[in-house]
């Protein structure tokens, strides 16, 4: 078992390096480009979006900015200070009205550590992400810089300084609108999607959902489980499909966006795909099969066509949902299998 175990972690970052090294985006040299959604509201996304997509691969976050009479609510503040200035330079191209309100949708570096570039602006967080951001900051930086940074420095993310939420969603939030005038924007969380943090941006008479990590994009793109999770990540995903009504334009965490009904819809195919993965592992683990053959037995040809599934699915997301259906049935994981699970905590 000692000599699966090495080898399991061996082929978990030989994947990973493989795998972001050729599809991975630079924080130092990406430009982002806006896509009007409807009068007065963009989504903000990497210019490469929509060619990664049709290589199969996610892209840098996305994010985007609404206008209103009074001013602007921005979402996302991306990585570095060098991309939240395009966002204000993209901005400033459609409106000089001032930028009032700043959402996070997640307690991770590429989508709140451009804060402090708006320091007149209001800014708005899952009371989850201002903790992680408090409490785990330098461990958050150093998986940023593990994943994007340039040994040089020139990343610019080390330059980046704390700011958290000024206004604060708890999990007894539903919603909070934001009036710009206008129109009302709603700020909500509907539960864990990819972290405790996550928040979403609605704007209903528009119907254009921002979903942040929750949704990673269109299909053929599948979630991140990074801190595992998956049946929660499900049901949260469940309740956008509920509440979302059809032909809503959905900005996902990391490609272009896409209209719910459409062939590329990702959020039939995350929810698709989540529910496989689910059937999958529930039945090995209730078969007996340990977490090397129960990543074996979760093959799930009919969603390896995203360019990092041998990454995020047969090293994150398989074993993140077997240590969950070990805890529902009380069996103990080995050794090997803790430190290969670590990273899950749902």
């Amino acid at each position: 078992m000692k000599k699966l175990f090495v080898s399991f972690m061996c082929v978990l970052f030989a994947t990973l390096s493989a795998g972001v090294h050729a599809k991975r985006w630079d924080p130092a040299i990406l430009d982002l480009e806006r896509i009007e959604l409807a009068p007065n509201v963009y989504a903000v996304v990497d210019t490469l979006s929509a060619e990664w997509l049709e290589e199969n691969a996610s892209a840098a976050t996305s994010g985007g900015f609404i206008v209103g009479e009074k001013g602007v609510l921005v979402v996302e503040s991306f990585v570095n200070a060098r991309l939240a200035a395009q966002m204000i330079a993209l901005i400033n191209e459609v409106t000089r009205k001032p930028i009032l309100y700043v959402v996070n949708t997640s307690y991770h570096g590429d989508h709140m550590y451009g804060n402090y570039l708006f320091p007149n602006a209001t800014i708005i967080q899952h009371e989850e992400s201002r903790k992680y951001a408090e409490e785990h900051w330098e461990d958050d930086l150093n998986f940023m810089l593990n994943m994007f940074g340039h040994p040089d420095g020139h990343d610019g993310m080390q330059e980046n300084s704390p700011r958290t939420g000024d206004i604060l969603i708890t999990d007894d939030t539903d919603y909070i609108r934001v009036d710009l005038g206008d129109r009302n924007v709603e700020i909500r969380q509907f539960g864990f999607g990819q972290t405790k943090g996550d928040l979403q941006v609605w704007l209903p008479d528009e119907k254009v959902f921002w979903t942040g990590n929750s949704l990673i994009g269109p299909a053929p793109l599948v979630p991140w489980l990074t801190e595992g999770g998956h049946a929660l990540s499900l049901a949260t995903l469940k309740r956008y499909r509920d509440f979302l009504p059809e032909g809503t334009t959905i900005v996902s965490g990391h490609s272009v966006p896409f209209k719910i009904g459409d062939e590329n819809d990702g959020l039939d195919f995350h929810i698709a795909y989540l529910s496989a993965l689910d059937e999958s592992v529930r039945t090995s683990v209730e078969n007996g099969l340990g977490l090397m053959d129960t990543v074996d037995a979760a093959e799930m040809p009919e969603f390896s066509a995203y360019d990092l599934f041998n990454w995020n699915h047969k090293q994150m997301n398989v074993p993140c949902a077997y240590k969950h259906y070990m805890a529902m049935a009380g069996k103990e994981l080995t050794e090997e299998e803790q430190a290969v699970t670590q990273h899950c905590h749902n």
